[in-house]
């Protein structure tokens, strides 16, 4: 995979992001968007009516990219690469991708509050992801949002994710490397992207929640916990891929299909997040270092006086979030 950053933008944030369109010298239409910069739309028969080759939105349309690359975030890489300005406007998707780090940086820094994520997005990943920090905008992003600053700031917390991690490191992920090392065999192989997802999810479970799933013992077990939180990440993006809302959502008004196995992959996830909540519950938070027992006792602490209430599920969700990022 290229290792070009992508930034996603719906064309109804550009909108209110100040958005204007001009000309170029050749007549082309252009629209200037971010800070000043131009971006050329996708040569699609809606941007461009007078022009037949519109590849961009025909190869998305008829899924003919696919015989080129491997996946969706290379494709878009190739797209940009070719790109003289690092930003491309997907049409049929009503996208803008840039990997402009000036846009970039324009977008998370200067002009943060006029990109939110917007109700098309959250609705996508409301059902995994609930009310989470991945998930909101405004005040329950900016409340959620300084909760995990105080908490990731805190040199306790740093101490503890150095411990997790360096455990990690020595009991398993080099004791399972120098297993294969010098090994001809076909068991000497190892799925070097498998291990490292499962390195992340041990580390990113034991450091947010005390809970450790063992993806990286020697065996390399199977994890229901673990599979069904990709499944359902893996289907809850590809409902941004569909080329209309409508299609899975009737799939999950009649609970069909992907939408059927989304809704069962979200039952055990939250399950599995109550469980840990209510074990962490029953033993106590005192003299336990992980994000999830200090934001508790800061709870217990200061009960009453929190305005926003925001179920503890989908907190822990959204922290196995950033095991995927």
């Amino acid at each position: 995979m290229s290792n070009i950053p992508l930034t996603i933008v719906r064309c109804s944030q550009v909108s209110r992001g100040g958005g204007r369109e001009g000309r170029s010298k050749g007549g082309r239409r252009r629209r200037r968007i971010f800070s000043g910069q131009s971006i050329w739309p996708c040569s699609c028969s809606h941007c461009k009516p007078y022009q037949s080759q519109y590849h961009v939105c025909r190869s998305f349309l008829t899924s003919s990219w696919t015989k080129d690359f491997a996946n969706f975030c290379d494709w878009y890489a190739h797209l940009l690469r070719k790109s003289p300005t690092g930003t491309i406007h997907i049409h049929v998707l009503g996208n803008i991708v840039t990997s402009n780090p000036e846009n970039v940086e324009y977008m998370f820094k200067t002009r943060f509050d006029n990109y939110p994520k917007g109700k098309p997005f959250t609705v996508l990943l409301g059902d995994l992801l609930g009310r989470g920090i991945f998930n909101v905008d405004g005040d329950m992003w900016r409340f959620q949002r300084k909760m995990a600053s105080l908490e990731l700031g805190s040199v306790t917390v740093r101490s503890h994710a150095l411990e997790v991690v360096t455990a990690e490191i020595q009991s398993r992920l080099i004791p399972l490397m120098a297993s294969v090392t010098g090994n001809d065999s076909d068991a000497g192989i190892l799925d070097l992207q498998d291990v490292f997802r499962r390195f992340s999810f041990d580390n990113i479970c034991k450091f947010s929640f005390g809970l450790d799933p063992g993806c990286l013992e020697p065996s390399l077990p199977i994890s229901k916990f673990a599979d069904a939180f990709d499944l359902a990440s893996k289907l809850s993006a590809e409902r941004a891929m569909t080329s209309s809302p409508v299609f899975w959502k009737i799939k999950r008004f009649f609970n069909v299909g992907s939408e059927k196995q989304l809704k069962e992959a979200v039952r055990i996830i939250d399950d599995q997040a109550k469980e840990v909540i209510k074990q962490r519950r029953e033993k106590g938070y005192v003299a336990k270092n992980d994000i999830l027992s200090r934001q508790r006792r800061g709870r217990e602490r200061e009960e009453g006086k929190i305005v926003i209430s925001i179920p503890w599920s989908h907190t822990c969700v959204n922290m196995l979030a950033t095991s995927a990022t």
